[in-house]
């Protein structure tokens, strides 16, 4: 099986056939003869294996984002028949999480200027987040029960640092975080009290505000903050521990209940990114107010 960081040579992605793929084939990475570089991704909705295009850069990305909106302006798609249009995708490879959300997906298949429902959406946030949690801690629990780790010699601290890590910074943040965002939207403390509380550069830009718009966009602020953080640290730990994974022999990680782990990585990484990217809409929108 080829290494995670490794591309299969192919002449196009036409000449591969995803009915064909199957989840032990998600880890694998393709280039064709003309350079462009592609993933494998598993839809939730369709329960189908899809492929999405790879971007080693951000410029890169942006100048593949052109060449799509240009495609579907001429209503041309350079994209074969069997891949779904309205689904084509572009990921930033580098894992910099301290990069905007913007720049580790690049879904082309909703509106950006897409109107969301606050109430909805935090009510998403809450159950979406929780979910996340729970295929984490499934995830963990699958990997602590088995014994691949000292059969392969591989380093059982790095496992226990990393699920160390992932309790402080994924699980006591989740709970951090709910409990904020249910605060500040149902049960608010005084205004006084969150004022204390946030950095100097906001503070500057609500002196001018009434009580009530005070308050509204401390909410706004913090929620975003909070939330983006929390969402980048579960996925970043959440590829961390996929990149563990697939330190473990082929053998044993394609048996079950190993094997099922690999679709529980997918589903993580895919709501985290679609709640970074409404995260973002939604702050937008809900700022434009005070701009």
């Amino acid at each position: 099986m080829e290494k995670k960081d490794e591309y299969i040579f192919i002449k196009s992605i036409e000449e591969i056939d995803p009915k064909k793929l199957t989840i032990r084939d998600l880890n694998k990475k393709f280039i064709d003869e003309n350079g462009r570089k592609y993933a494998l991704k598993f839809d939730l909705k369709t329960k189908k294996i899809e492929f999405i295009r790879i971007a080693s850069s951000y410029i890169e990305a942006q100048k593949i984002k052109q060449e799509i909106l240009k495609a579907k302006h001429q209503n041309f798609y350079e994209v074969p028949n069997f891949i779904h249009k309205e689904s084509s995708k572009i990921i930033n490879e580098k894992d910099n999480f301290e990069k905007k959300e913007s720049e580790i997906l690049y879904d082309f298949s909703r509106n950006e200027q897409e109107h969301i429902d606050e109430n909805r959406f935090f009510q998403e946030l809450e159950k979406e987040t929780k979910k996340c949690i729970d295929s984490l801690k499934a995830i963990e629990k699958n990997l602590n029960r088995s014994y691949f780790s000292e059969k392969a010699s591989l380093d059982t601290n790095e496992l226990f640092d990393l699920l160390k890590d992932i309790e402080n910074q994924c699980y006591q943040q989740h709970e951090e975080a709910i409990k904020f965002l249910k605060e500040i939207v149902y049960f608010p403390r005084t205004l006084n009290y969150y004022l204390a509380k946030i950095p100097g550069s906001l503070l500057k830009k609500i002196q001018n505000l009434d009580t009530k718009d005070q308050l509204e966009f401390i909410k706004i602020n913090e929620i975003q903050r909070i939330f983006q953080q929390f969402l980048l640290n579960l996925l970043n730990y959440t590829k961390k521990l996929e990149n563990y994974f697939y330190k473990i022999p082929p053998v044993e990680r394609e048996r079950k209940p190993l094997v099922d782990l690999i679709p529980s990585f997918t589903e993580i990484k895919e709501i985290c990114e679609s709640l970074l990217k409404k995260l973002n809409q939604w702050y937008t929108t809900s700022s434009n107010k005070f701009s």
